[in-house]
Parts: C-alpha cells; sequence; structure tokens
C-alpha cells in the first residue's frame, strides 16, 4: 500500500497547500486523491500570484475577462481564484461524502488587509462562500483579534471555516470558544451543526526556518561542541540533538510534496463528531506543517537535517 494512504490509519489527513488550473484541468489533483490519499487543498493569495504570474496556464481566461470590462485587480484575481476553487471543490467533493464531511475540503483565504476589521471578515467570508457556492469550501479567517468573533458569527451562519495564523496555545484557547459558541448559536436557529467542518491550523514553518539557520551556523563545530552550545540556546533539552530538533525521520514522513494536517478534523471536546467507539483518542484539530510544495519531491528535510546530524557525530 501506498504510505501515503496508511495515514489514515493513524488518524492524519494530507492536504496540498497548493493549486494551480493545470492540476484540476490534467486530472492530476484526481490522481493525487487516488493514488496518495489526498484529503483536501489549501490556497491563499501567494499561491495564487505564483500560479498566475509565473504560468500561462491563465491567459486565456484571463484575456476573456478582461475583454468584458474594465476590471480591477482584486477583481481579477477573484475570478480566476474562485474558477479554480470551484473546480477543486468537485474533484474533491466524494472524498468529502465518502468521509461523511470529515475531509474533501478546499480552502479560500479572506483578503489579509481585513485581519482587523471583524464585519469586513463577516461580510468577505459569506460573499465568497455565495460565490463559490460549494458544500465542502472552507473560507480561511486569521486567529487576530478581530478575526476571533468572526470565527463565531460565521459558524453560526452554518459556514466551514478554516482559522489559522496561530501561534500560541492561549489563542488556540479562546478560538475553540469562538467555535463552541458559534456551534450553540446555530444549534440554538435551528441550524445542523453535523454539517460542519473547520480545522485550526498551527505555523510551524518559521520554526523549521529558524532552527535551519542555527543548524547551518552549528555544522561546522565537532558534536561535542555542538549538543552543549544547543542545551545552551534553549534549542534542545536532551543529549540526542537531531531528534530534539525535529530531524528525526520518524516524525515527519516524506510526504513527496503534500503537507500535513497532524489529525483529522474533529474531536469530542471541541463540539465535533464525536470519537470513533474503538477506544482510540478523539481525533483533534489539525496543525498544519508548511514544508513541502508540489513538485519538490526527493529527500525530506528530516532526512537532509538527520545526515548532516550523523556526519556531525562522526
Amino acid at each position: 500500500m501506498n504510505p501515503l494512504k496508511q495515514l489514515e490509519v493513524c488518524g492524519q489527513s494530507p492536504w496540498l497547500d497548493y493549486l494551480k488550473r493545470s492540476l484540476i484541468e490534467k486530472d492530476e489533483l484526481r490522481a493525487l486523491i487516488e493514488r496518495d490519499g489526498l484529503m483536501g487543498v489549501t490556497s491563499n493569495p501567494s499561491i495564487f500570484e505564483k500560479a498566475i504570474g509565473e504560468t500561462d496556464e491563465y491567459a486565456d481566461a484571463l484575456k476573456h475577462f478582461q475583454g468584458l470590462a474594465d476590471h480591477s485587480v482584486s477583481a481579477i484575481y477573484e475570478h480566476l481564484a474562485v474558477a479554480d476553487i470551484r473546480g477543486a471543490a468537485d474533484v474533491l467533493r466524494p472524498v468529502y461524502e465518502q468521509t461523511q464531511g470529515r475531509d474533501g475540503y478546499i480552502s479560500l483565504e479572506c483578503s489579509p488587509y481585513l485581519a482587523n476589521d471583524t464585519g469586513a471578515t463577516v461580510a468577505e467570508a459569506l460573499r465568497l462562500w455565495s460565490a463559490v457556492e460549494r458544500p465542502n469550501l472552507m473560507v480561511k479567517v486569521p486567529a487576530t483579534s478581530a478575526g476571533i468573533p468572526a470565527i463565531r458569527r460565521l459558524i453560526g451562519r452554518g459556514l466551514n471555516i478554516n482559522i489559522t495564523l496561530l501561534f500560541s496555545v492561549s489563542v488556540y484557547e479562546r478560538v475553540v470558544e469562538s467555535y463552541i459558541s458559534g456551534l450553540e448559536d446555530l444549534a440554538r436557529a435551528g441550524g445542523d451543526v453535523s454539517k460542519i467542518g473547520s480545522v485550526a491550523s498551527f505555523f510551524v514553518s518559521r520554526i523549521d526556518t529558524k532552527i535551519d539557520d542555527a543548524i547551518a551556523r552549528l555544522r561546522p563545530l565537532p558534536s561535542a561542541i555542538l549538543r552543549p552550545a544547543l542545551a545552551t540556546s534553549g534549542l534542545i533539552g536532551r543529549e540526542d540533538a537531531a531528534p530534539a530538533l525535529g530531524f528525526d525521520q520518524h516524525q515527519e514522513p516524506d510526504l513527496q510534496g503534500h503537507d500535513v494536517c497532524r489529525g483529522a478534523h474533529r474531536s469530542r471536546h471541541c463540539g465535533h463528531h464525536p470519537a470513533s467507539d474503538d477506544g482510540r483518542v478523539p481525533r483533534s484539530w489539525c496543525g498544519d506543517v508548511r514544508r513541502h510544495r508540489a513538485g519538490r519531491g526527493g529527500r525530506s528535510r528530516d532526512a537532509r537535517g538527520a545526515e548532516g546530524a550523523r556526519r556531525l557525530a562522526e
């Protein structure tokens, strides 16, 4: 069996943090789902910027849309992005149905310019939800001070929300409260809370970057100096430097370009679907590990780091 498909047995769902039109039109996304067990896709403006600006895949659609009227840059972006989101949602729809709404989502992000405006974020999310018109859409909302109350209001309106930009447990706790309150609001309004999907994503990529830089600076040092130096810096708390730094190959499989949601979406304490009846630990909200990008195969960063650590130890 493909190792990626075995992730589901462990309660994990691989999501792809990447999207472009050819991925849909050439059935590459469908192949990732069938071959590798891909469970979902996320997007953001920077992903679309690279896809639109660095390829010619959108030339015809762009020329046609511009020929209809004089559009703003934001209108052009949204026109192209929404079309891709709809297409990806349709390809992922079988996953959504087979998992009864646990997976099979595509995420579309609210404008980052609205991150500090609760009302504007709510209005933007509702508008995007209506524009895409797919049940397996997740609207991305940042966990800012203004975004957290917007999460409650949007969950209360029956939207699937991908809560992003989480950097601390205390903010996560506020997000959970907002999520549960939103479900309660929806239930009081007569809505079906079992139809709501949500994830809360912890970002660790910046931490990885900082650690990589520290390792690069320390790499020429012998292990007798390296380990005490790392321990003193607070980067590690035990002698086996490589695993403590996240370079243990068992901590993260090589996903051949996929991001990992560490854990699927629903857990009883968060108000998601109940835990399984077989005694396993309930599934928790996922934390995206944004390390790998599509098209960048080969060894994982963990494997390369482990080799470096071994060379130092020798």
